[in-house]
């Protein structure tokens, strides 16, 4: 059995420009309230 060994190389993030509202988004989903 061989050793294995793993790295994290790099973290990436993206925030969108705009974001969704729970009233927006119930519009485009059925809700039943």
């Amino acid at each position: 059995m061989t050793n294995r060994a793993a790295g994290i190389t790099g973290v990436y993030a993206w925030v969108p420009e705009y974001r969704l509202t729970n009233e927006e988004l119930s519009t485009m989903v059925e809700t039943t309230d």
